[in-house]
């Protein structure tokens, strides 16, 4: 017989939707760079559901994940 535990926090998966999609609307940054963020939005997720980091820090990482943008060309 297995348990079921929710590891999630609302505000967890609200931070973890917009770090998904900011990473899908991103048209400045390249696709590696997408890509790295997609990985690490993955990572984030999993180390959660293995119960390796809490719920407040995965928020804290989703958000940083979000708000990483490439600089404009001009400035």
């Amino acid at each position: 017989m297995s348990t079921v535990t929710n590891r999630w926090t609302r505000n967890a998966v609200i931070a973890r939707l917009a770090a998904s999609e900011a990473i899908d609307h991103d048209t400045v940054s390249t696709l590696r760079e997408r890509a790295e963020r997609r990985i690490e939005l993955l990572r984030v997720m999993s180390a959660v559901e293995e119960g390796r980091i809490d719920p407040d820090a995965a928020t804290a990482r989703f958000d940083e994940i979000r708000a990483i943008t490439a600089l404009p060309l001009s400035a």
